[in-house]
């Protein structure tokens, strides 16, 4: 009896069902997974776009820093050359204004890249030399806001008697 319940099955039919279903779920899978890969993409080239655009605006502000360093390193060249001359005093307070400069400190634009750190987004990112350089060049931002801080200290240490 117990033959004859499974010799009425047609197992050709049974097995096209079984390989429907396989294939219907291993489609379903790889739909899924090439959505979610079109999705990382997508996310990828706006965090890109964004990381750019924040290293632009670094660029610029860098260069408007850099341009103020040269003027006061110019002032106090010329400081150092008066100071020892008591007659000097004029002309000393004349380069002493070029000391005073609004943007000597860097404020780096790097939410994106605290945004991909803190979201775990990092990832998404496929260019290992990328991540690289840009975690060497944000390590650098913190190290030259540090020695601006420095900078500020000693200018205002050794420059502050002239002002007062």
């Amino acid at each position: 009896m117990k033959f004859r319940l499974f010799s009425n099955v047609h197992w050709s039919d049974k097995l096209v069902d079984v390989l429907v279903v396989v294939l219907g779920i291993t489609i379903a899978f790889w739909l899924s997974n090439w959505q979610e890969t079109r999705k990382n993409k997508a996310s990828e080239q706006k965090y890109l776009a964004a990381l750019q655009t924040d290293l632009a605006k670094d660029t610029v502000q860098l260069l408007t820093i850099t341009e103020d360093m040269d003027t006061i390193l110019f002032g106090i060249s010329r400081i150092h050359r008066l100071a020892d001359n008591p007659e000097n005093a004029d002309s000393i307070y004349r380069y002493l204004g070029l000391l005073d400069r609004d943007q000597i400190f860097f404020f780096p634009e790097d939410y994106t890249y605290k945004a991909l750190q803190q979201n775990g987004d990092i990832g998404l990112i496929q260019n290992d030399s990328l991540l690289l350089v840009l975690s060497h060049l944000y390590d650098d931002y913190e190290n030259l806001n540090l020695f601006n801080e420095l900078a500020y200290e000693w200018l205002l240490r050794n420059f502050q008697p002239y002002f007062n």
